[in-house]
């Protein structure tokens, strides 16, 4: 497993290639757990390989890690029928599947309205 991070306009967009592998994904954990606290984050799959399960935990904690410490949710692109079919049936808090990256990163761009309530009066709708 590979690790490439380029940023593009504050977001950080990991591109994985290569295999799954407990032998790199464990630090690959460790490197999540240091440098992406608190920020926009995608992760690029689509280069990526399924090996096996140990792998996958492994990785799957790292986006846990990530995703609980940040507010703006986490972003998974690139997915291949095994990755999509994991990640359909794992829950990770505030965890997006894109199909692209540029959706991914647009839905980060996404203005975010918040109503708060009462904050439209109190009227109530009858029929």
């Amino acid at each position: 497993m590979e690790a490439k991070l380029r940023q593009c306009g504050g977001i950080s967009i990991i591109c994985i290639h290569g295999p799954l592998d407990i032998e790199k994904t464990q630090p690959f954990r460790d490197a999540c757990h240091r440098h992406f606290l608190g920020d926009k984050v995608i992760f690029n799959l689509e280069n990526a390989n399924f090996v096996g399960s140990t792998g996958i935990n492994s990785f799957v904690e790292a986006l846990r890690i990530v995703s609980s410490k940040t507010s703006s949710g986490l972003k998974l692109v690139g997915l291949k029928t095994e990755f999509r079919r994991i990640f359909s049936n794992i829950e990770i808090q505030g965890l997006e599947i894109c199909e692209t990256e540029s959706g991914a990163i647009e839905s980060y761009n996404r203005p975010v309205i918040i109503i708060e309530p009462g904050q439209f009066g109190s009227s109530s709708i009858s029929g």
